[in-house]
Order: C-alpha cells, then structure tokens, then sequence
C-alpha cells in the first residue's frame, strides 16, 4: 500500500427472515508508513574483558527498525586486512570480539538502500 486514505463500504443483507434487514458500514483507514530517523552515530570502542562485565559486546543501542522504505539487511565487521571477521543480520546483534586481538576494526551496516561505514575499537 502507498501512504493515503482508503475508504470502504461494506453492507449486509440478510434476506433469511420474514422481514428482510440490510446494513451499510462505510470506514476509512489512513495508512502511514513509520517515519523512522536513521541519523545515528554507533558506537566505536568496546571492551570485550571478563574483568568488570561492563562495555563487553559491541552493538548499536536503538539501531534503526524497518518500515516499507527500507529494511536492515546486517552488518558486517572485517579487522584491518580487510578480512571479514563478523557478520549478522540480525537488528539486535552483539558481537563479543571472540579472540581477536586489541585493534581497529571497521563496520558496515547496510540497510536495502544505504549504509554507513566507520571504524571501532576494541580495547582488552
């Protein structure tokens, strides 16, 4: 559906009884799609250490949803050769750094449109 106002009519007969009865309901239904802001600034630095279970995975608090303009497709992480080291599709990933080591790493979050690319940090 695009965004607007549709209207319907449905009306009822019931022929079945002696005096026949008929109902008409019209309504209206106004379709908006989410407006969703998708200006955000993720997060660059994690600590992924066992010591203080503060800071442990890295992932985007309030990372924007979908709507019918556009759907998260997933986020992938690669170290600084460029090798892949991280991928989900999931909206409320959490990546733990598994053993990769104290570094830069970069991150690409793709929506069916756009992305937005940067850098992040893990600190042990």
């Amino acid at each position: 559906f695009q965004d607007g106002i549709y209207s319907f009519t449905i009306i009822l007969d019931d022929n079945k009884c002696i005096v026949p009865m008929s109902a008409t309901l019209r309504m209206a239904i106004a379709i908006q799609d989410e407006r969703i802001n998708y200006d955000f600034l993720p997060p660059n630095v994690f600590t992924p250490n066992s010591s203080d279970d503060i800071n442990e995975t890295y992932f985007v608090p309030d990372l924007p949803g979908n709507n019918c303009e556009r759907q998260f497709k997933n986020v992938v992480i690669y170290n600084r050769y460029g090798i892949e080291v991280y991928s989900s599709a999931e909206l409320d990933f959490h990546w733990d750094g598994e053993d990769h080591p104290t570094g830069v790493y970069y991150y690409l979050i793709s929506y069916t449109d756009f992305s937005i690319k940067g850098t992040l940090s893990i600190l042990r």
